[in-house]
């Protein structure tokens, strides 16, 4: 027999973290279809150091504004879903981190982690 590593659901920093770009309200989404071909997983709406919504390419697509050639003159904003309070953390591990994926995964298609005030990442919740 042997032994396995496993990766705790709680772990979300180490493990399940995937990159993410921040982006202005103001921002075309062609700057947003960039970060995404870029390898980002999603992108964050900000507007003022306010999260407003993320952007992942399941969203670009629901748009139906993937396509480089369409978009012309939309924004971030006017594209990204809302972000509730509960599709955010500052828990990384333990029992609270996966509580956290939980509530999130009812609101959200992402869990967005914070430590020390900085946006260090995202885990998918497993939504659609």
């Amino acid at each position: 027999l042997h032994s396995f590593p496993t990766r705790r659901s709680s772990d979300l920093g180490n493990c399940l973290c995937r990159p993410v770009a921040v982006v202005a309200a103001s921002a075309p989404v062609a700057e947003v279809r960039q970060c995404l071909a870029s390898g980002m997983a999603v992108v964050v709406v900000v507007e003022s150091g306010r999260l407003l919504g993320t952007i992942d390419a399941a969203g670009l697509a629901e748009t139906g504004l993937e396509d480089p050639a369409g978009g012309g003159e939309a924004l971030a904003s006017q594209i990204c879903r809302v972000l509730p309070a509960a599709a955010v953390t500052t828990s990384l591990g333990g029992a609270q981190a996966a509580q956290a994926l939980r509530a999130a995964r009812a609101v959200s298609r992402w869990l967005l982690l914070v430590e020390n005030g900085n946006l260090c990442g995202a885990v998918p919740t497993g939504a659609r």
